[in-house]
C-alpha cells in the first residue's frame, strides 16, 4: 500500500486524502494491516481516512474484473512459450505489451520479517468497514452505517509500522 499512495501522491500531489476499497483476503483484513494504513499514509502525504472490505463472495467488483484481465495477458505470455515461475516473470508478462491500461506493476525482492506487536482488534473478520475518526481512534462496522459502530481507541504502538 505504501507503494501506491506515494505514486499516487507523486502523480496528483493535490490529492490529501484516500478511502481504500479492498477485497477480504487475510493479508489486507487484518489489525496490522489496517493500523499501518494510518502511519503509512501519512508517511506518504495522504491520510486515509476509510477502509472498506468487499463482501466476501459478494460477486465480481472492479478489481476481480481487472486480475481476470491480467490472468488473460499471462496466459496469453504462456502461450507464445514464456516461463511465469517468479514475481518478476509475471511482471514482465504484465507489461509485454503494455496494453493494460492504468495498471502499474511492481515487484518486491522481500518483505522483511518483523515481529508483530501490533494492537488487536477484537472480531475483526466480522467487520467490513473502517473509519479513522481522530489521531487516536477508529471506528469500525460490519455493514457501514448501521448503527454507531464500534470505536477503538489506538495504542501509541499502533501508530508504528514496519516492513511496509
Amino acid at each position: 500500500m505504501h507503494q501506491v499512495l506515494t505514486t499516487l501522491k507523486q502523480e496528483h500531489p493535490e490529492i490529501n486524502t484516500a478511502f481504500l476499497r479492498q477485497d477480504s483476503a487475510g493479508c489486507y483484513h487484518s489489525s496490522r494491516a489496517i493500523l499501518a494504513c494510518r502511519h503509512t499514509g501519512t508517511r506518504c502525504g495522504i491520510r486515509v481516512a476509510r477502509i472498506d472490505f468487499s463482501d466476501p463472495q459478494g460477486g465480481k467488483g472492479a478489481a476481480d474484473r481487472l486480475a481476470a484481465s491480467c490472468k488473460f495477458h499471462i496466459r496469453a505470455y504462456i502461450n507464445e512459450g514464456h516461463d511465469v515461475c517468479t514475481a518478476n516473470d509475471m511482471k514482465i508478462a504484465l507489461i509485454f505489451r503494455a496494453e493494460l491500461e492504468g495498471v502499474r506493476v511492481v515487484s518486491m525482492d522481500t518483505i522483511a520479517e518483523t515481529q508483530d506487536t501490533a494492537q488487536t482488534i477484537a472480531g475483526i473478520t466480522k467487520l467490513n468497514n473502517f473509519e479513522f475518526t481522530s489521531t487516536d481512534t477508529v471506528t469500525c462496522w460490519r455493514v457501514y452505517g448501521v448503527g454507531p459502530g464500534d470505536v477503538i481507541k489506538l495504542d501509541a504502538s499502533s501508530f508504528r509500522s514496519s516492513g511496509e
